[in-house]
């Protein structure tokens, strides 16, 4: 069973026990982005690493909303639960499918506009186009990941988000290795390495 009552017992070591494996999961998931920029300066040089660079930090903005969206989600279904009502899962899934869906359709027409906006050195705007594609593209996977560990932290549960992102980050620097310093991928490599990781934590 996934749910636990934090109530019971010390209070204080129980909120402790359960946040030191949700801050490692949120420090985990921000590692993404180094190991793609790492391995790609690597394989491919520095102006495909200031492409993952760049779009990377498009991307963590997004993905700390999706954080602070989920975050809300948490808190709601632990009110809930405690109240013994049952529905908002179904709710918080759908709804946050839905902004994920519109997040990614204006990400995709606004890629460019923002690239510019933070200024984007020409030579390495096309590697950051890139990455920037594919991970705005896999946001889905971002978002389903992070509404599965909101529910599994409202019902108590830490530990198991804590082990999935774990194992993606293992996946994601094994699938950099291969995309980027095999098949010479450089950042959209990097990119489809990331998405494929954070579909394997969702899944």
């Amino acid at each position: 069973s996934f749910e636990k009552n934090l109530s019971e017992g010390n209070v204080a070591k129980q909120l402790i026990l359960f946040s030191l494996p949700f801050l490692a999961s949120n420090i985990i998931q921000s590692l993404y982005s180094v190991a793609d920029m790492l391995i790609v300066g690597r394989f491919s040089g520095t102006t495909s690493m200031s492409g993952v660079n760049l779009g990377s930090q498009v991307t963590l903005i997004l993905t700390n909303i999706v954080v602070g969206l989920c975050a809300g989600g948490t808190v709601l279904i632990a009110q809930y639960l405690g109240a013994k009502r049952r529905k908002t899962t179904a709710t918080l899934l759908t709804t946050l499918t839905m902004a994920a869906i519109a997040i990614t359709v204006l990400m995709l027409i606004l890629k460019k506009p923002i690239l510019h906006l933070i200024q984007t050195p020409a030579e390495s705007f096309a590697e950051a186009d890139r990455y920037l594609t594919v991970t705005v593209l896999g946001l889905i996977f971002i978002f389903g990941y992070n509404v599965f560990s909101a529910v599994m932290r409202g019902m108590g549960d830490s530990k198991r988000p804590l082990y999935f992102v774990a194992i993606a980050c293992v996946c994601n620097i094994f699938l950099d290795r291969l995309l980027v310093g095999v098949f010479r991928m450089e950042a959209k490599g990097a990119a489809i390495a990331t998405e494929v990781s954070q579909a394997i934590s969702m899944l």
